[in-house]
């Protein structure tokens, strides 16, 4: 079936004015589906609530404008999730959730207020795995009305193929981490920093107890900023060579790592000459992972993955995944072994089908 098949099948499964989510893997038009929707049921007011302002003011203004439904872009309004606190629901007819994983309990405080809710439609390829999620999802009464998962949709010849390798640094035993408070002002080792920040933590594990989520956070933390993982990474791209996408977890390490950056603190520039192709390499943070088309990318690294409870890293997956003529895409997640980061990315992978995945150390990957 052609994509435009699925999209016609699935829109016929969705009763007229109905509530619910619709879990799609990513890259298989859910805004058109979406678009079609709602001018099958004749909606006359539109309220759109989605992840970014280059989506709310641009893309998705142009993609009603790709399918000539001009008519229908004059009755929707489009916001961010940081600005739905400030609208009424019941002034709308119906309200699309772009992304619906980005719901929370705050940003959909007026939605838990009402006893009669407008139409309400999700649109998401990462449904939530956490609890506080689906929680908030069962309250709103809604469920999930169509589902279709990534392997099924490159089973369905509507996205790329792909490999994921899942690589394994060690952490750095330099002491290249500086430690300054009130107290102390030295110098240490990812490793040792690591031992360090876990102590607390496995000392909880092995008595049973369960960890506060300040020590968990702290770890974390400390995780996302240790450089050897990022370092590692523009190697990685440089021996490559060819297009590559990265995904870094903060902007420092995509503002040094040589390569023209595009995050939140940047403008489109960067963004704009790497679809273009006028060059190689764009060194990002999170944005870039939602709803922007990439083609011809030869390579897709992620330098830290989540547990993917919110589909973040998933998401990020996405980007590669873009049908093309004689295409598969190549993945890559980086971890360090033996820590959380390594169960973050088997988590992050998890829904992903086994026999696409390569799991191999760094100093061994072989390109």
């Amino acid at each position: 079936m052609t994509q435009t098949e699925i999209q016609e099948n699935i829109l016929c499964q969705i009763p007229a004015r109905t509530s619910g989510l619709l879990n799609l893997s990513v890259r298989i038009g859910k805004t058109k589906l979406a678009i079609d929707l709602l001018e099958r049921d004749k909606y006359h007011k539109i309220l759109w609530v989605t992840a970014e302002v280059t989506l709310r003011d641009k893309s998705l203004p142009e993609e009603f404008q790709k399918w000539g439904k001009t008519k229908l872009l004059k009755k929707t309004t489009f916001i961010c999730y940081g600005s739905l606190r400030k609208y009424n629901p019941l002034d709308y007819d119906i309200v699309i959730l772009d992304e619906y994983q980005k719901c929370t309990p705050v940003n959909m405080v007026k939605f838990l207020s009402l006893v009669k809710l407008p139409i309400i439609i999700g649109l998401s390829g990462t449904h939530p795995k956490n609890y506080d999620k689906r929680d908030l999802f069962r309250n709103l009464r809604l469920e999930v009305l169509s589902q279709l998962t990534i392997d099924e949709a490159v089973q369905k010849n509507l996205i790329a193929p792909y490999t994921i390798h899942l690589v394994g640094c060690e952490l750095d035993t330099k002491k290249t981490i500086s430690i300054v408070n009130t107290k102390y002002d030295f110098n240490t080792s990812e490793k040792l920093n690591y031992a360090y920040v876990s102590k607390e933590i496995d000392a909880l594990h092995n008595n049973g107890l369960s960890v506060s989520k300040s020590l968990a956070i702290r770890r974390a933390c400390s995780i996302y900023s240790y450089p050897s993982k990022s370092a590692k990474a523009v190697e990685l791209v440089n021996k490559l060579g060819g297009r590559s996408l990265i995904f870094f977890p903060r902007i420092a390490f995509a503002d040094t790592s040589g390569f023209p950056a595009y995050h939140s603190k940047t403008s489109n520039v960067n963004l704009q000459r790497f679809i273009e192709g006028k060059i190689s390499t764009l060194a990002c943070v999170n944005a870039g992972s939602l709803g922007t088309t990439f083609k011809n990318v030869d390579n897709l690294i992620v330098v830290q993955a989540d547990s993917n409870q919110t589909g973040g890293t998933t998401q990020k997956l996405g980007r590669a995944l873009v049908k093309q003529k004689n295409y598969k895409a190549k993945i890559y997640i980086l971890y360090f072994k033996d820590t959380i980061d390594e169960t973050w990315a088997l988590k992050a992978v998890s829904a992903f089908e086994n026999s696409n995945i390569i799991k191999t150390d760094y100093n061994q990957l072989t390109l």
